[in-house]
C-alpha cells in the first residue's frame, strides 16, 4: 500500500517510519524540515511540503494517511493552534476528495480538558487549551466529513508520550540530562498528580497497526492504562542511580487535572 506520513521528521514519525522497515508498504514522508539523520528503505521516498499547498504534491494514489505534523507544541495555548487546525483540515480534505480510503490523526489526551479519573473514547470533551480545541474541532470536522465521503478514521489520543528525541524539553528530557550530568539532587513539582505515561516506541507501534486495519475504528486511546505519580515515574526513569528530589520546586501546569489516565481497553481490542 502507498502510506502518505505527515511530520515525518518529528518524534513520533522517526519511529513510526522505523515500524514499517522491512514491510511492502511504500512510503512517501512529508516533512517541514529536511530528514537528517533518519533512515529508511531505499524505496521510499521524502520530500519537503506544506500542508497549505496539498495540490502541488506529486503522488501516486494514496491508500493512507499518518498525519502525525503538528507545531507550537511548547505553548499548548499558543493562538496559532487554529492556523494548524486550518492547514490540517485544508491538506486532509483535498486528500478525502483525491479519494484517500484511510486516515490515521494523532490527537491528544488535552481534548478531555481537566476531567479527573478514568477517560474513555465515550467520556465527553471539554478541551481548555487552544491545542486540545483545534484538535477536537479537526477529529469533528473529519467525522462530519464521512457523512458525505467514504473513508476510514483512526484518531488516536496520545497520553504522556515520552522519550528520546523529542525537540522540545519534556520532564523525561529533563530527567536524562540530570543522568548523563551526574547530579545529586532534581527540581520538579510535588509529583503526586497521577498521569499515563507511554513510551514513543509503543505508540508508534500501536500506530502502524491501527493505520494499516482499514477499518473505520474512531476514537481511540493510545495510552498505558495503568496510572503512575510523577514522582513514581521519575524516580523509574532515574532507575538505581541516587538522587534528592525536590518536590514542589516546580509548579504544575494549570490546564491539566490532578489525577487523570486513559482506559485501553478498546486500544486492545485491535491489537491483542
Amino acid at each position: 500500500m502507498n502510506i502518505l506520513i505527515t511530520g515525518a521528521s518529528g518524534f513520533i514519525g522517526q519511529h513510526v517510519i522505523a515500524q514499517f522497515e522491512q514491510t511492502h508498504h511504500q512510503l512517501y514522508l512529508l516533512s517541514r524540515d529536511t530528514l537528517g539523520s533518519i533512515t529508511f528503505e531505499e524505496n521510499n521516498h521524502w520530500f519537503i511540503g506544506d500542508l497549505n499547498q496539498p495540490e502541488s504534491y506529486v503522488l501516486p494514489q494514496i491508500d493512507i494517511i499518518i498525519d502525525l505534523a503538528w507545531s507550537q507544541l511548547d505553548d499548548f495555548n499558543s493562538r496559532l493552534h487554529r492556523q494548524e487546525y486550518e492547514q490540517h483540515e485544508k491538506f486532509l480534505y483535498f486528500m478525502i476528495k483525491r479519494g484517500v480510503k484511510s486516515i490515521f490523526v494523532a490527537g491528544t489526551c488535552l481534548e478531555y480538558g481537566v476531567l479527573e479519573g478514568q477517560l474513555d473514547e465515550s467520556t465527553a470533551c471539554i478541551p481548555t487549551t487552544e491545542y486540545g480545541k483545534a484538535k477536537y474541532q479537526l477529529y469533528q470536522r473529519l467525522n462530519g466529513l464521512q457523512q458525505s465521503y467514504e473513508f476510514n478514521l483512526v484518531w488516536g489520543r496520545i497520553f504522556y508520550i515520552y522519550g528520546n528525541q523529542l525537540k522540545r524539553k519534556s520532564l523525561f528530557d529533563y530527567v536524562s540530562e540530570a543522568i548523563n550530568s551526574n547530579a545529586t539532587e532534581f527540581n520538579m513539582s510535588h509529583g503526586q498528580q497521577e498521569r499515563d505515561f507511554i513510551s514513543v516506541e509503543l505508540v508508534a507501534e500501536y500506530i502502524a497497526i491501527l493505520a494499516c486495519l482499514n477499518e473505520n475504528v474512531g476514537i481511540v486511546n493510545l495510552c498505558s492504562g495503568r496510572p503512575k505519580t510523577v514522582e513514581e515515574q521519575v524516580l523509574a526513569w532515574f532507575g538505581k542511580k541516587e538522587i534528592t528530589l525536590n518536590l514542589g520546586a516546580v509548579s504544575t501546569p494549570k490546564h491539566e487535572a490532578q489525577n487523570f489516565w486513559g482506559c485501553p481497553n478498546k486500544l486492545m481490542g485491535f491489537i491483542s
